[in-house]
């Protein structure tokens, strides 16, 4: 999924940003000749693309049809109908297409959407991630195979897993796995075992819940870890600017019972209100501001207890060091299954709290805050 998110990408960069070599109509060819070195990353939308030459960079392209002669040093992005991938591309290849025929060198993985990919008489040193009709194997994979795919076939060596959803599988007298296969289907299929080294694991199943799953919780770790660093950043510049604020906030925690009892409040009524006044008609524009506020203060509820939690760990240390500890030691325990979510509740709620306890009890806060 993260390479179909950077080829999208991709796709705006070249659409809203100059680029480096660009066919401003779609008749236009890209032509990189043997004897021709390009020393930078190329972006091209065209008719056709032929790179016979050495680019030192990414090759990102949107095209009727590419051919890859040459060598790239870097990635190659690809988004069109028929690609031939020969040479030699020492990153990654990510690729959409109706066809794909790849008999060069890919010195990583290879991330693929396509109708039919064949890996021809090429060599994949890393994995291959693929949703495909058909995945025709007649090279050499030195890594793990996964996807989705409705017919595989293989007719090469493959030195990792294959872990896919396959409806068919086609092994030849050429063929050979020297992991495990596991692949999941409606039916069990009968697959050979001399053609196996590893182990052959069947599972009943409409769909592969397992990759699913798994790029769910990948999607769920990135978005902790930029929820954490934006929290961690705006945390460090706000000690910075008001340090007497968070010194007193920090204090303000001690006072743990009306912490919660105000958290517990404030997290049930602001929603009430806001949804009735939206309900209103006429107090929709309060209802959204109101909401927006109570969503922000949901995200700045880890100060607080940030803070103070930190100060436990490093009591001689300054605020900045305290809130960076105290946040760790929160997003590291909210990792933890079902105690991290009651971890991050109580975090929350007690942030809350303590937040409309201190601007309650300090009426000159702008002053002190600003001081």
């Amino acid at each position: 999924m993260p390479s179909l998110v950077r080829i999208l990408v991709i796709l705006l960069i070249i659409i809203f940003t100059p680029s480096i070599i660009y066919a401003h109509e779609l008749t236009d060819d890209l032509i990189i000749k043997d004897d021709m070195k390009v020393n930078s990353d190329v972006f091209f939308i065209g008719n056709k693309a032929y790179n016979h030459g050495l680019i030192i960079g990414d090759l990102n392209l949107v095209t009727n049809k590419v051919y890859n002669l040459g060598t790239v040093y870097g990635d190659l992005i690809t988004f069109n109908k028929i690609s031939e991938i020969d040479g030699i591309i020492k990153g990654n290849l990510r690729i959409i297409t109706s066809k794909g025929n790849i008999s060069g060198e890919i010195r990583k993985n290879i991330t693929a959407l396509a109708r039919e990919l064949i890996i021809d008489k090429g060599t994949v040193d890393g994995s291959i991630t693929v949703f495909s009709n058909k995945l025709s194997i007649k090279g050499d994979v030195n890594s793990d195979i996964r996807g989705r795919v409705n017919t595989l076939i293989i007719d090469g060596k493959v030195k990792g897993d294959i872990n896919v959803f396959a409806k068919e599988i086609k092994l030849s007298e050429n063929a050979m796995v020297y992991g495990d296969l596991n692949y999941s289907n409606v039916k069990k299929i009968k697959v050979p075992k001399r053609f196996i080294r590893g182990d052959i694991t069947f599972t009943k199943d409409l769909f592969n819940l397992d990759l699913i799953k798994r790029y769910i919780h990948y999607f769920y770790v990135l978005v902790k870890m930029i929820f954490m660093m934006c929290l961690l950043i705006i945390g460090a510049v706000l000690v910075s600017i008001y340090p007497k604020f968070f010194s007193k906030l920090e204090k303000k925690v001690n006072d743990f019972k009306t912490n919660l009892k105000l958290g517990i409040v404030i997290s049930l009524l602001i929603p009430i209100v806001s949804i009735l006044l939206i309900l209103t008609i006429i107090g929709i524009p309060i209802g959204i501001i109101l909401l927006t506020i109570y969503i922000i203060l949901l995200y700045l509820s880890y100060l607080p207890v940030s803070i103070w939690l930190g100060g436990k760990l490093l009591k001689k240390s300054n605020s900045l060091i305290k809130i960076i500890m105290g946040l760790l030691l929160i997003f590291t325990l909210s990792f933890i299954p079902y105690l991290g979510t009651v971890i991050k509740i109580i975090t929350i709620i007690i942030g809350l709290g303590t937040l409309y306890n201190y601007f309650k009890s300090n009426k000159r806060v702008l002053k002190e805050v600003m001081s």
